[in-house]
């Protein structure tokens, strides 16, 4: 049994008085009646009055909805709140429960009688100053709490035997148990831009001209509410990405979904995913003897190009259900013709030739409104003249 904080209920007499009293009462052979090792009840006892010392422990169980941080955010106006006690000493008095629930700058000085669960409204406040939600709850010791020893009638305690308790104590667990919520019921409204993304000839699915691509994300509605975050997919697989500036790497080639769905601290979703749709070039590569040659550069798409001075020279790039084909390839004052087909089309003529040098030129091959095709992408070195070569850089097909 642990021990008592203090006992309160029994003051002892002087040795040699007490003992002389109770030699005039009981005889010489009585003994002096001691007090108990502790008080379990705040009860009359045997020439005692105990007041019991120790009050209940407090165990606070859980919040539901679940804080989703440890800033205490949650998406609902309602809590609930489970919590439990104990007693430390022995005890078996039943143990009741108070609570308080408040604003946690204004804390009240009463309790309210509760019991586990409890539920609590909790107002969804706006503006940038949230104030959090403050839930308290405290064990008592319920046999007792009604009870005072100092005034306890139906036992006569003697003078010369025994004195009262002077001040009743405390039947309540004196470190409540707490916890604090915030509510933020406002979803947030998720943006994804791309700066400069722009394609006149298909704005649906502007090409972009590297296989990394930045993405700005942001959100409004909660941001000076609980903090924002984002989860993102690319083509439905999971990506990483964050508030502020996100890199999309390595990117395949071919038409591109990014969506980008905000989730602040409470758990609110964004109901309107912001998305973000591109398309990738594909780097065109040559197999060995094929006549063309890799030639590593910055400023072209993959960081290279191919180039051949003969005729006839050949690559080739699958091509699935493709509507669109375009050409990406230097255009300049010592450059050849190509020709370029898909599957069983024409072969179509693109002319290299420029007054001035420009590494990154797009050539429309076929546009979006025409007939879908699928099919090998062929580009063959049509023209040559002296002192000239061709460059080919990468295809979209989409």
């Amino acid at each position: 049994m642990p021990t008592p904080r203090r006992l309160r209920g029994l003051v002892a007499l002087p040795a040699a008085a007490l003992l002389a009293s109770l030699v005039t009462l009981a005889g010489p052979a009585a003994a002096p009646a001691l007090a108990e090792p502790g008080c379990l009840s705040e009860a009359p006892s045997n020439q005692t009055r105990c007041d019991d010392t120790v009050p209940p422990e407090t165990v606070l169980g859980g919040v539901a909805p679940a804080p989703q941080t440890d800033q205490a955010w949650v998406s609902s106006d309602r809590v609930q709140l489970t919590f439990g006690g104990r007693h430390t000493d022995g005890d078996t008095d039943p143990i009741a429960f108070e609570c308080q629930f408040y604003p946690t700058r204004t804390a009240p000085a009463a309790w309210t009688a509760c019991s586990s669960p409890a539920t609590y409204a909790v107002p969804d406040e706006t503006g940038p100053d949230l104030v959090p939600y403050t839930f308290r709850v405290r064990a008592v010791d319920a046999a007792d709490h009604g009870l005072d020893a100092t005034s306890l009638s139906g036992f006569d305690c003697l003078p010369i035997v025994c004195q009262r308790p002077t001040a009743d104590l405390e039947d309540s667990d004196q470190s409540p148990a707490s916890v604090q919520v915030r509510v933020d019921r406002t979803a947030p409204s998720g943006s994804a831009r791309v700066n400069g993304l722009a394609d006149e000839e298909n704005p649906e699915w502007p090409m972009i001209t590297s296989r990394t691509l930045q993405v700005v994300l942001g959100a409004s509605g909660s941001q000076d509410r609980s903090p924002v975050g984002f989860s993102c997919t690319l083509n439905q697989a999971p990506v990483p990405c964050a508030a502020g500036t996100t890199d999309l790497r390595n990117l395949p080639p071919g038409d591109q979904r990014f969506e980008a769905v905000a989730r602040d601290a409470a758990g609110n979703v964004d109901p309107s995913p912001a998305v973000v749709k591109f398309s990738v070039p594909r780097n065109l590569t040559a197999r060995k003897n094929s006549g063309w040659k890799v030639v590593r550069q910055g400023g072209y798409f993959g960081e290279d190009f191919l180039q051949t001075t003969k005729v006839g020279a050949l690559v080739s790039a699958p091509g699935t259900n493709v509507r669109e084909l375009r050409l990406i390839a230097p255009r300049g004052p010592k450059l050849g013709k190509v020709e370029v087909k898909i599957g069983q089309s024409i072969w179509r003529t693109v002319n290299l030739k420029g007054a001035t040098y420009e590494r990154f030129h797009v050539y429309q091959v076929r546009d979006q409104f025409d007939p879908l095709v699928s099919g090998t992408i062929q580009v063959r070195a049509k023209k040559i003249g002296r002192g000239e070569s061709v460059r080919i850089d990468a295809v979209l097909a989409h």
